[in-house]
């Protein structure tokens, strides 16, 4: 509705399952379905939301590893970030929205992979992560 609020989340499923929801309304409804954002808060409640997960973002964009006082993490994020790089140039090269080495989101994916590798580092990065992402990624675009 005007407020924001999802008023029947069920038939928000079936119209996503059917795929008739708008590009402007799709990056919205998959954060919902992703519990970024709860379907009955309204705008107010979700910017309230993002900015809060702003802070969270900055929090964990802080954890890279000083090699000087931890080189043994360091060096983990290292080879984490070289197999992120590798495998973000690998991914979907067919797929525009990622495709071609100067494309801006592909910097984008390695972004969000980075920080969750630092987010959840007893998880790490495993190869594949980049193909699970490109498809919720192009989703939230809208």
């Amino acid at each position: 509705n005007e407020s924001g609020i999802i008023t029947d989340f069920r038939a928000a499923k079936r119209l996503i399952y059917e795929g008739c929801v708008s590009d402007e309304a799709r990056g919205e409804v998959w954060r919902c379905l992703l519990s970024v954002h709860n379907h009955s808060h309204s705008h107010r409640q979700k910017s309230y939301r993002n900015q809060i997960l702003a802070e969270k973002y900055k929090t964990i964009k802080s954890k890279v590893p000083n090699p000087e006082f931890d080189p043994d993490s360091y060096v983990l994020f290292s080879r984490a970030v070289s197999e992120i790089e590798k495998d973000c140039g690998r991914t979907d090269s067919h797929n525009p929205l990622i495709s071609g080495q100067d494309n801006p989101n592909q910097a984008v994916l390695k972004r969000i992979l980075i920080n969750y590798f630092l987010h959840r580092p007893e998880v790490g990065y495993v190869q594949g992560m980049s193909d699970l992402l490109v498809p919720i990624f192009s989703c939230c675009q809208g």
